[in-house]
Protein backbone atom coordinates (compact mmCIF):
# COMPACT_ATOMS: atom_id res chain seq x y z
CA UNK A 1 0.00 0.00 0.00
CA UNK A 2 1.37 3.35 -1.07
CA UNK A 3 1.81 6.93 1.16
CA UNK A 4 -1.17 8.41 -1.20
CA UNK A 5 -3.96 10.48 0.27
CA UNK A 6 -6.72 7.94 1.59
CA UNK A 7 -9.98 9.71 1.14
CA UNK A 8 -12.53 7.79 3.28
CA UNK A 9 -16.13 8.22 4.22
CA UNK A 10 -17.31 8.38 7.84
CA UNK A 11 -20.82 7.14 8.61
CA UNK A 12 -23.07 6.63 11.30
CA UNK A 13 -24.40 2.89 11.05
CA UNK A 14 -28.12 1.89 11.56
CA UNK A 15 -27.20 -1.18 13.83
CA UNK A 16 -28.54 -4.04 11.80
CA UNK A 17 -27.80 -7.56 12.65
CA UNK A 18 -25.81 -7.57 9.10
CA UNK A 19 -23.78 -4.42 10.36
CA UNK A 20 -23.46 -5.22 14.10
CA UNK A 21 -21.94 -8.64 12.40
CA UNK A 22 -19.22 -6.85 10.56
CA UNK A 23 -18.14 -5.31 13.79
CA UNK A 24 -17.97 -8.28 15.79
CA UNK A 25 -15.75 -9.69 13.05
CA UNK A 26 -13.60 -6.65 13.17
CA UNK A 27 -12.88 -6.59 16.53
CA UNK A 28 -12.76 -10.09 16.62
CA UNK A 29 -9.82 -9.48 13.99
CA UNK A 30 -8.27 -7.07 15.56
CA UNK A 31 -8.42 -7.62 19.07
CA UNK A 32 -9.57 -11.19 19.96
CA UNK A 33 -12.73 -13.34 20.36
CA UNK A 34 -13.60 -11.72 24.24
CA UNK A 35 -13.12 -7.91 22.99
CA UNK A 36 -15.64 -9.26 20.09
CA UNK A 37 -18.50 -10.88 22.59
CA UNK A 38 -18.70 -7.26 24.70
CA UNK A 39 -18.67 -4.84 21.63
CA UNK A 40 -21.82 -7.12 19.67
CA UNK A 41 -23.33 -6.98 23.37
CA UNK A 42 -22.70 -3.35 23.48
CA UNK A 43 -23.92 -2.93 19.88
CA UNK A 44 -27.15 -5.17 20.74
CA UNK A 45 -28.06 -3.44 23.73
CA UNK A 46 -29.95 -0.69 21.79
CA UNK A 47 -27.36 1.95 24.42
CA UNK A 48 -24.83 2.98 22.16
CA UNK A 49 -23.77 4.07 18.30
CA UNK A 50 -21.51 3.09 15.65
CA UNK A 51 -19.23 5.17 13.80
CA UNK A 52 -17.47 3.64 10.69
CA UNK A 53 -14.74 4.74 8.06
CA UNK A 54 -15.11 3.28 5.00
CA UNK A 55 -12.89 3.25 1.86
CA UNK A 56 -13.83 2.28 -1.55
CA UNK A 57 -17.30 1.14 -0.16
CA UNK A 58 -15.52 -1.52 2.43
CA UNK A 59 -15.37 -0.98 6.32
CA UNK A 60 -11.47 -0.50 7.13
CA UNK A 61 -12.64 1.05 10.95
CA UNK A 62 -14.93 1.77 13.50
CA UNK A 63 -15.67 3.00 16.55
CA UNK A 64 -18.17 2.33 19.45
CA UNK A 65 -19.48 4.89 21.48
CA UNK A 66 -22.35 5.99 23.89
CA UNK A 67 -22.88 9.01 26.08
CA UNK A 68 -24.64 8.73 29.77
CA UNK A 69 -26.20 11.42 32.12
CA UNK A 70 -24.43 10.11 35.89
CA UNK A 71 -25.00 13.98 36.90
CA UNK A 72 -22.55 14.82 34.56
CA UNK A 73 -23.09 14.08 30.89
CA UNK A 74 -20.21 12.03 29.34
CA UNK A 75 -19.31 10.44 26.10
CA UNK A 76 -17.64 7.07 26.18
CA UNK A 77 -15.48 5.67 24.01
CA UNK A 78 -16.11 2.11 24.21
CA UNK A 79 -14.10 0.50 21.20
CA UNK A 80 -12.02 2.03 18.16
CA UNK A 81 -10.68 -0.31 15.97
CA UNK A 82 -8.96 0.30 12.61
CA UNK A 83 -8.03 -2.82 9.84
CA UNK A 84 -4.06 -3.56 10.70
CA UNK A 85 -3.59 -2.26 6.87
CA UNK A 86 -5.02 1.05 7.59
CA UNK A 87 -3.11 2.20 10.80
CA UNK A 88 -0.91 4.75 10.94
CA UNK A 89 -3.14 6.86 8.61
CA UNK A 90 -4.67 8.84 11.38
CA UNK A 91 -8.26 6.86 10.89
CA UNK A 92 -8.71 6.50 14.59
CA UNK A 93 -8.53 9.75 15.46
CA UNK A 94 -10.88 11.05 12.46
CA UNK A 95 -12.90 8.12 14.26
CA UNK A 96 -12.49 9.82 17.92
CA UNK A 97 -12.91 13.33 16.70
CA UNK A 98 -16.28 12.54 14.97
CA UNK A 99 -17.54 10.68 17.99
CA UNK A 100 -16.90 14.00 20.01
CA UNK A 101 -18.78 16.32 17.33
CA UNK A 102 -21.42 13.91 17.27
CA UNK A 103 -22.46 13.87 20.95
CA UNK A 104 -24.20 16.89 22.08
CA UNK A 105 -24.69 18.41 25.74
CA UNK A 106 -21.71 16.62 27.17
CA UNK A 107 -18.92 17.60 29.55
CA UNK A 108 -16.70 15.33 29.77
CA UNK A 109 -15.06 12.90 26.55
CA UNK A 110 -13.52 9.53 28.63
CA UNK A 111 -11.83 6.19 27.24
CA UNK A 112 -9.98 3.57 29.20
CA UNK A 113 -7.48 1.24 28.49
CA UNK A 114 -4.59 -0.97 29.52
CA UNK A 115 -0.84 0.35 30.23
CA UNK A 116 0.78 -1.84 27.85
CA UNK A 117 -1.90 -0.38 25.02
CA UNK A 118 1.03 2.09 24.24
CA UNK A 119 -0.59 3.39 20.46
CA UNK A 120 -3.81 4.52 22.73
CA UNK A 121 -2.01 6.48 24.73
CA UNK A 122 0.02 8.19 22.68
CA UNK A 123 -3.54 8.41 20.43
CA UNK A 124 -5.68 10.04 23.29
CA UNK A 125 -2.78 11.95 24.97
CA UNK A 126 -2.18 13.36 21.52
CA UNK A 127 -5.52 14.50 21.00
CA UNK A 128 -5.89 16.78 24.97
CA UNK A 129 -6.78 13.65 27.25
CA UNK A 130 -5.29 14.07 30.77
CA UNK A 131 -4.03 10.11 31.64
CA UNK A 132 -5.05 8.38 35.41
CA UNK A 133 -4.20 5.54 36.86
CA UNK A 134 -7.61 4.97 38.83
CA UNK A 135 -5.90 5.13 42.14
CA UNK A 136 -4.69 8.60 41.12
CA UNK A 137 -8.33 9.64 39.92
CA UNK A 138 -9.43 8.45 43.27
CA UNK A 139 -7.56 11.36 44.65
CA UNK A 140 -8.67 14.15 42.92
CA UNK A 141 -12.87 12.61 42.47
CA UNK A 142 -13.21 10.33 45.91
CA UNK A 143 -13.93 6.68 45.71
CA UNK A 144 -17.11 6.40 44.93
CA UNK A 145 -17.58 8.29 42.21
CA UNK A 146 -14.06 6.54 40.46
CA UNK A 147 -16.27 3.09 40.82
CA UNK A 148 -19.22 4.62 39.17
CA UNK A 149 -16.70 5.44 36.21
CA UNK A 150 -14.72 2.28 36.28
CA UNK A 151 -19.09 0.84 35.77
CA UNK A 152 -20.09 3.45 33.33
CA UNK A 153 -16.87 2.26 31.22
CA UNK A 154 -17.33 -1.03 31.78
CA UNK A 155 -13.18 -0.41 32.66
CA UNK A 156 -12.67 -2.88 35.44
CA UNK A 157 -10.21 -4.89 33.45
CA UNK A 158 -8.43 -1.58 32.41
CA UNK A 159 -5.39 0.47 34.32
CA UNK A 160 -5.83 3.59 32.51
CA UNK A 161 -8.30 6.56 32.25
CA UNK A 162 -8.17 9.10 30.04
CA UNK A 163 -10.51 12.64 30.24
CA UNK A 164 -10.87 15.46 28.19
CA UNK A 165 -13.06 18.43 29.63
CA UNK A 166 -15.80 19.59 27.06
CA UNK A 167 -15.98 23.10 27.97
CA UNK A 168 -13.71 23.89 31.08
CA UNK A 169 -10.21 23.10 31.65
CA UNK A 170 -9.37 19.24 33.36
CA UNK A 171 -8.74 20.98 36.95
CA UNK A 172 -12.29 22.24 36.70
CA UNK A 173 -14.01 19.53 35.89
CA UNK A 174 -12.04 16.87 37.99
CA UNK A 175 -13.39 19.35 41.32
CA UNK A 176 -16.85 19.63 39.71
CA UNK A 177 -16.88 15.73 39.80
CA UNK A 178 -15.68 15.74 43.06
CA UNK A 179 -18.25 17.91 44.14
CA UNK A 180 -20.96 15.30 42.96
CA UNK A 181 -22.45 12.21 43.89
CA UNK A 182 -22.60 10.36 40.88
CA UNK A 183 -25.21 8.20 39.90
CA UNK A 184 -24.89 4.22 40.03
CA UNK A 185 -25.02 3.44 35.61
CA UNK A 186 -26.98 0.15 36.73
CA UNK A 187 -28.96 -0.32 33.25
CA UNK A 188 -25.61 0.46 31.30
CA UNK A 189 -23.37 -1.86 33.76
CA UNK A 190 -25.85 -4.82 33.07
CA UNK A 191 -26.31 -4.48 29.73
CA UNK A 192 -22.67 -4.38 28.52
CA UNK A 193 -20.81 -5.21 31.52
CA UNK A 194 -22.26 -7.57 33.63
CA UNK A 195 -24.68 -9.76 31.19
CA UNK A 196 -21.71 -10.08 28.22
CA UNK A 197 -19.65 -11.15 31.15
CA UNK A 198 -21.43 -14.03 32.39
CA UNK A 199 -22.26 -15.47 28.89
CA UNK A 200 -18.56 -15.23 28.45
CA UNK A 201 -17.67 -17.17 31.36
CA UNK A 202 -20.06 -20.34 29.22
CA UNK A 203 -18.73 -20.28 26.11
Amino acid sequence: MNNSVIRVNVVEESLSKRIVEIAYLMVKRNMGEYHAHYAKAALESGLTRLLTIQLNKNIVGLEIFYTINLGLNILVHYYVVVEEEYRGKHLAKILILSAEELAKNVEAYVATTTIDNLPARKLFSNLGYSEFTWDTLEKHIGTRNTYKLIQATCAHEDDLVFIKPAKTSTKKLLEKIRSLKLKTPWKLWKKICYKPWLTFLTY
